[in-house]
């Protein structure tokens, strides 16, 4: 019989990965190190239910009607296998943070995680130049293909090749994100010592955004203001961060960017949003969509080619 969990993680066909831990969520088998572990049939569920969504408080109502669907269970019996979730994970000893609580809400997940996606052979990837990605672009996506943005992309790049806040604006579907991931490409080559993408789009809850920060960079956060060890881990290096998508948080975003700015100053900090985080020294750059040939109804149907007839 399917678990409920498994409803829920069909989103993700394949494994994820957390610190030590493997999550094989269809074959419902959770390994450290390689080694299976043991973990009860309801504790299992509800890992999976908050890996499947990461960054976001799952309520406590809507984890039970996930975990236990057919059954009316009190809160205590939750927090019991919630508890004992934490357990077996390891959460709070030697600096491990996996779960969150919000308390009077419910639960959140959040560590970093990989998505263990097979990579495709080398004979398929394109220009084999991107192929070779040096350490300090290692926190970021796949290396996006680019076609007409290289004005753009150039400017950016300019602009932080000191590090100073800078937002890249426009509307949904623009193609912010992937001028971002390749401006981090290219000043991972030498201006930065360390690259680091932080996806903001499924941080539902303005509060956890300090924890998705922390959680980008590696950082095990116990403390009450995760800030504060965020500002100690950067003020020691000269990395550049990336902070996509940050429109549906951007108060705790420009707080947390502000706080960093002038705690870090070697930091460099790249947005992308659908309106500016309107911070103090922040410069912008607004991405309009790509214009069509100024000629385009002057074309015969002779002149295109079979795909655009």
């Amino acid at each position: 019989m399917q678990s409920p969990a498994d409803d829920l993680s069909v989103q993700s066909a394949v494994p994820v990965a957390f610190g030590p831990f493997r999550l094989a969520p269809h074959e419902r088998l959770l390994t450290r190190d390689g080694a299976p572990v043991e973990v009860g049939g309801r504790a299992l569920d509800l890992l999976i239910a908050l890996v499947a969504r990461p960054g976001r408080v799952l309520s406590k109502r809507e984890l039970l009607r996930q975990v236990w669907p057919d059954s009316v269970v009190e809160e205590g019996r939750l927090r019991f296998h919630m508890t004992g979730l934490r357990r077996i994970l390891g959460d709070g000893k030697g600096g491990a943070r996996y779960i969150a609580t919000q308390v009077g809400v419910g639960y959140a997940f959040v560590a970093p995680i990989e998505r263990l996606a097979a990579a495709p052979p080398v004979s398929e990837q394109p220009h084999s130049d991107r192929a070779s990605v040096s350490s300090a672009a290692g926190g970021l996506p796949p290396r996006p293909r680019l076609i007409g943005r290289e004005a753009d992309v150039a400017l950016v790049v300019g602009r932080l090749s000191a590090p100073i806040l800078f937002t890249i604006v426009g509307t949904g579907g623009v193609g912010k994100t992937s001028r971002a991931i390749e401006v981090g490409y290219r000043l991972a080559d030498g201006a930065y010592e360390q690259v680091h993408f932080v996806d903001l789009a499924q941080v539902e809850d303005a509060a956890l955004v300090p924890s998705a920060l922390a959680g980008a960079l590696g950082l095990p956060v116990q403390a009450e203001d995760p800030v504060f060890v965020l500002l100690a881990h950067l003020r020691a290096r000269r990395p550049l961060l990336i902070l996509d998508n940050c429109e549906h948080v951007i108060e705790a975003v420009s707080e947390v960017v502000e706080r960093i700015t002038e705690g870090a100053p070697r930091t460099g900090l790249l947005a992308t949003s659908r309106e500016p985080l309107r911070v103090r020294g922040e410069q912008l750059h607004w991405l309009s969509p790509l214009a069509f040939p100024a000629e385009a109804g002057d074309f015969s149907i002779e002149q295109c080619s079979p795909s655009q007839r």
